[in-house]
């Protein structure tokens, strides 16, 4: 049982990711936003051990490795193409690069192939006889991709200690799921062998444990799993997009079933939190984002001394 401790750690983890999102959305007009998705991206990074491998969504890839450990300042030199960011400012993307030791950060050019590298880290995992765990999400667009099929067949056959994590927010760029899905995502996962958890996409315990109970099963020995968290992209594609194809009154549907609102909700009617300590916890974290911004802002680009002949190709050279 998850003791209030824990939900609590949750709960701030939750809160940064927000105050994250939001503060990129500040001065980056093409950031893929995952603001009112945060529970899928905290709740399911949360609790993994240092050495499981972690592959995250794009959209949400900067909370997610927030979660894992990684330096908000760092992160944000990322996005701001600056050297001293992890990848040392070659990318200028707040994707690209890793962040920690096996806590990749990191995306194709090609959506869906991060999901094939997860496949592959958890293959390595079991040759090299550990009990680590692959962990890679996704959006519901890449569901549809050939390397959806190729990774969790691959992973059913050979019973790969991995956990696919389907960030389900319903719009694939500006088509909706119920045009471009054929059938729930999660029952999919008997076709491969593997087990379906439909999960509450905007209730971060909810994933959270849907997280944890696929974590132990691949841990066991017992091969993947599929979570299919259903959540919402309450913004556009990116920070300028308008979204005028979405439905407004279905938008706010979902607006107020806001991951944060819902856990605090739930926090206050139990005791454990009070309207000031809500009001605590989101200045603190707002308060670290602006000091790390400011911090990254300052920092100097990358010079020729950054690039090596290795890179140049990655970096679009030829």
């Amino acid at each position: 049982m998850t003791s209030n401790e824990t939900r609590l750690s949750l709960y701030r983890a939750l809160v940064r990711a927000r105050e994250l999102e939001n503060g990129i959305i500040s001065f980056h007009p093409y950031f893929h936003s995952a603001v009112g998705e945060e529970a899928v991206v905290v709740g399911g990074a949360f609790g993994l051990r240092p050495d499981d491998v972690y592959i995250p969504h794009y959209r949400g890839a900067l909370a997610a490795n927030l979660v894992r450990g990684a330096s908000m300042h760092r992160l944000v030199a990322g996005v701001l193409g600056k050297v001293t960011a992890y990848d040392r400012g070659r990318f200028f993307s707040e994707v690209r690069g890793r962040a920690e030791p096996k806590n990749f950060s990191t995306m194709g050019g090609f959506l869906g192939t991060t999901i094939t590298y997860g496949a592959g880290a958890a293959l390595s995992a079991k040759l090299r006889k550990t009990d680590e765990v692959a962990v890679v999400v996704f959006g519901d667009g890449c569901a549809n991709k050939g390397e959806f099929h190729e990774a969790l067949n691959l992973a059913g056959v050979l019973k790969l200690p991995a956990v696919f994590i389907c960030q389900n927010n319903q719009y694939c760029i500006s088509m909706s799921a119920e045009r471009g899905t054929a059938g729930r995502i999660v029952d999919r996962a008997i076709g491969y062998g593997m087990p379906g958890i439909q999960a509450d996409g905007n209730d971060v315990e909810a994933v959270n444990a849907a997280l944890l109970q696929a974590v132990a099963h691949a841990r066991a020995g017992k091969g993947p799993s599929l979570i299919d968290a259903l959540t919402y992209r309450v913004s556009g594609h990116w920070t300028t997009d308008p979204a005028a194809y979405q439905s407004q009154e279905n938008r706010r549907s979902w607006l107020e079933r806001d991951p944060i609102l819902v856990f605090e909700n739930r926090l206050k009617a139990e005791g454990l939190v009070t309207d000031d300590d809500i009001k605590s916890v989101h200045e603190e974290a707002a308060s670290e984002v602006t000091a790390a911004i400011a911090q990254a802002k300052s920092d100097p680009p990358p010079g020729p001394e950054e690039l090596r002949p290795e890179l140049v190709y990655a970096a679009g050279g030829r």
